[in-house]
């Protein structure tokens, strides 16, 4: 079944250009599509990560095919990190939205780790950036620049151990990532979740300093028929990032004119909390149990995520919208969701053994 076209650039140009301007969701779902794939844009990848349905070419069940930047595109970030650092000065860091390059500096940065040494000192000297240039040019030569690593696995958790130094920068090495370095990966998996033709896309943002990224990023949620923005638990309700993608005028276009489905909110990692900060601060029952502080934050999120998202709105002047005549178009509410994957993973591994798995730290 495939999901409703989206009304979002149904809107007057002025308020489109500021909506895709800001709007920057971490995920997508697009129209009902027969390649059963998902797409992912890892944080500053060149072309989306795309996952799909194991086809006849692949080793196993599990199969990854990472194609790594070249050796050009690696030299212009090198550059473009440089100039980050002499532009925010010496003993200081450059600031994404305030030193252009900031973002490729921090990629390099998570790319070499500790042992690069890109600041506005050592680049002092004449000749100093291109020397640097070609010293880490140098040290990425090994890591196989321009070309595409072949991983598979016979097994879920070897697959998602293989491709997770490419994928993921939440677990970064003092020596270095790998993630960087990545301009586009395709996973071939059973997916569940794509049998019913479904297009995912995680999309980093639309701020990108490269233009073919941010464009590429635009287009991808121009097309999308979902969007859900996500933020971890902890700091959802004052994440002033997965705020600016709701501006003002895009509430009051969904609230007056959205149909439901168009935007959600995901809040993830529920699983991760400390219980007697929840005690103290949702104000519970010194004997409250883990299992019910967890519940308490998902009940005090949902409460709270939904009332900023009509704050400022002026909801008694939208009047009575008709009665839809199909599923999709019944009026827009914000939908909000608590997750968590490690959750999901231990309840499907204990399906039938009864019992929580909700654990406290």
């Amino acid at each position: 079944m495939g999901l409703a076209q989206s009304q979002l650039l149904q809107v007057p140009e002025a308020v489109a250009g500021e909506l895709w301007s800001r709007l920057a969701p971490s995920a997508a779902l697009s129209a009902a599509d027969p390649a059963r794939r998902v797409e992912v844009l890892p944080y500053h990848a060149a072309e989306p990560l795309k996952l799909a349905w194991p086809d006849a070419d692949c080793s196993g069940p599990y199969e990854a095919r990472v194609s790594l930047v070249s050796r050009e595109e690696w030299r212009e970030a090198l550059l473009a990190a440089c100039a980050a650092a002499v532009s925010a000065g010496p003993g200081k860091t450059p600031q994404v939205g305030e030193h252009r390059g900031a973002a490729d500096w921090s990629r390099v940065s998570s790319c070499y780790g500790a042992s690069a040494s890109i600041t506005a000192e050592a680049l002092a000297a004449p000749g100093a950036t291109e020397a640097l240039v070609a010293s880490l040019m140098e040290r990425a030569a090994d890591k196989g620049l321009g070309s595409r690593v072949l991983l598979s696995a016979s097994t879920e958790a070897e697959f998602a151990r293989l491709v997770q130094p490419y994928v993921d920068s939440s677990d970064e090495a003092e020596g270095g990532a790998l993630w960087p370095l990545v301009h586009r990966a395709t996973l071939f998996a059973p997916f569940s979740l794509l049998s019913a033709g479904l297009r995912l896309y995680d999309v980093p943002g639309t701020h990108d300093e490269n233009q073919a990224r941010a464009l590429s990023m635009r287009s991808i949620i121009a097309s999308a028929h979902t969007v859900l923005i996500t933020s971890n638990i902890r700091r959802a309700c004052n994440d002033k990032s997965a705020k600016d993608l709701m501006p003002l005028p895009l509430r009051r276009e969904l609230l007056q004119r959205g149909s439901m489905g168009e935007l959600a909110f995901v809040a993830s990692q529920a699983d991760i909390f400390n219980r007697s900060e929840l005690v103290e601060n949702l104000r519970l029952d010194e004997t409250t149990p883990p299992l019910q502080c967890a519940l308490a934050r998902n009940a005090f999120t949902k409460r709270e995520l939904t009332k900023s998202f009509t704050q400022n709105v002026p909801l008694a002047s939208l009047g009575a919208r008709p009665p839809p005549e199909a599923w999709h178009e019944a009026p827009f509410k914000l939908p909000v969701f608590t997750v968590s994957a490690v959750e999901h993973r231990k309840l499907l591994a204990s399906a039938g053994g009864g019992g929580t798995t909700t654990e406290s730290i």
